[in-house]
């Protein structure tokens, strides 16, 4: 394999060929999963290993002179392993978008990558699908081009909810500008996750009966700031579960009250922080070091100022009954 991709497979030994979806894929959102599913069933029908394939950058990110941003990123790329592979997608090919991949023509593309490298004896893409230089190559040109050449093609629909098509950029609008994640839930199908390690803080909470662990190398889209009712899963120690789930909510998973922003009642730092208040106790420094993921399942409240702790202290305590509530609304529906 060379440095220009990466590759994960559930499978080993000879294929016939592949049935191939490409997109950025990010998020995994339900119409990716339309489109998985519709990979899926074409390649049992056909005898094929079922192959997804994305680039990293993304292509939007390239061209935008950005290549690498994490603020927009709503899957980190284990993460989307991880999706593909809970969804029964067997490989993942990650294409390295760089200046000389993107002045490849469609037909190139088509040729070199997608028949030669890839074998693709069946092709599936979303309708507004464009690649190429200048994205010169559509959906309908791959159809047709299948249909010469003797290979399926399948062009699977959008997905449309609330009268608009669902994508990843509407996804991030919404955590961004209203921390809506209700509404990304019913346009991922399942709850939002976002991962990190747990650190040292301050430990301040601790200091007014409610503490929390403090969240690391959070490498995705951070929603906008404010208190959020959520569930978490943590990975390591004791606890045994290795990855969070992607593509829906795991078993044992512990209610968490948590807090995006710069914490502005009691601490002058303007720097976003990431602190979770679990519902249930644990050992002052037992969860130091474990990755934990957070599924956002709604919001509670924006970020505010309070003029002194005791305020802040009845607030966080109405918090947590909010979360408390809309945990158990969640785990029973």
């Amino acid at each position: 394999m060379s440095q220009q991709e990466s590759k994960v497979s559930a499978q080993s030994g000879e294929t016939r060929g592949t049935a191939l979806m490409i997109g950025n894929f990010d998020g995994c959102h339900l119409g990716h999963q339309r489109l998985a599913a519709a990979t899926i069933a074409l390649g049992r029908e056909l005898g094929l290993t079922t192959l997804a394939l994305t680039f990293r950058p993304r292509p939007d990110l390239f061209f935008s002179g950005r290549h690498d941003d994490p603020g927009s990123r709503l899957l980190t790329a284990p993460q989307q392993l991880r999706a593909f592979a809970e969804l029964g997608i067997d490989v993942c090919v990650a294409k390295k978008f760089d200046k000389e991949f993107s002045q490849l023509t469609h037909e190139e593309f088509h040729d070199r990558v997608l028949r030669q490298e890839l074998q693709a004896a069946a092709i599936i893409v979303g309708a507004d699908f464009r690649f190429g230089a200048g994205r010169s190559g559509d959906a309908t040109w791959l159809k047709d081009r299948a249909a010469r050449d003797g290979l399926r093609c399948t062009i699977v629909p959008p997905i449309v909810s609330a009268g608009s098509v669902v994508s990843s950029s509407r996804i991030r609008t919404l955590l961004r500008d209203s921390g809506d994640v209700r509404g990304v839930a019913e346009l991922l199908g399942r709850p939002w996750l976002l991962e990190g390690r747990v650190v040292s803080g301050r430990k301040l909470g601790r200091t007014i009966g409610f503490p929390t662990i403090n969240l690391s190398d959070v490498q995705q889209l951070v929603p906008r700031s404010g208190v959020y009712a959520a569930v978490a899963v943590i990975s390591g120690g004791r606890f045994g579960l290795r990855d969070a789930l992607v593509m829906g909510l795991p078993d044992g998973t512990v209610g968490a009250a948590v807090s995006i922003g710069t914490n502005p009642t009691v601490d002058a730092s303007s720097s976003i922080k990431i602190e979770a208040h679990l519902l249930e106790s644990f050992g002052p420094d037992e969860l130091y070091g474990l990755n934990v993921g957070i599924y956002l399942l709604d919001r509670v409240r924006d970020e505010m100022r309070f003029s002194e702790v005791d305020e802040l202290r009845r607030q966080i305590a109405a918090d947590v009954t909010a979360v408390q509530g809309l945990c158990n609304v969640s785990r029973s529906t």
